[in-house]
């Protein structure tokens, strides 16, 4: 059983915002823009411990920053370049959410919409 307590009323000031992910609902520490702790919400009664997990893979070292694209693909030659052997380019948020849109347009209008796979 968890033994972590909920946060009570106290705990939580302006500075926490509601969070939410697969393992549940948490409060959030903020300062300076950067999240400083993570706390169950006080309506959970066995908040996860996976939260904890979160704080170290914000700021973490293996974290990509900005979206990457293969370098081929952006060519227009991805079937000569072999996956894994390709190199990547950093593309703004802008670009990427562009080429993600155009894409799934085209195979949504070649394909049809059971193409485009949005599960998990």
């Amino acid at each position: 059983m968890n033994e972590r307590r909920a946060p009570s009323e106290a705990d939580l000031t302006d500075n926490t915002k509601l969070t939410a992910n697969h393992w549940g609902v948490a409060r959030a520490l903020v300062k300076d823009g950067r999240v400083m702790s993570l706390r169950g919400h006080p309506g959970d009664p066995e908040p996860s411990m996976i939260n904890d997990n979160i704080l170290s893979s914000l700021q973490g070292g293996a974290r990509i920053l900005r979206p990457a694209i293969r370098k081929s693909w952006l060519e227009g030659r991805a079937a000569d370049v072999p996956r894994g052997r390709d190199a990547f380019v950093e593309v703004s948020w802008d670009k990427a959410l562009d080429l993600v849109c155009q894409e799934l347009t085209r195979v949504k209008a070649e394909l049809g919409n059971e193409s485009v796979f949005a599960g998990s």
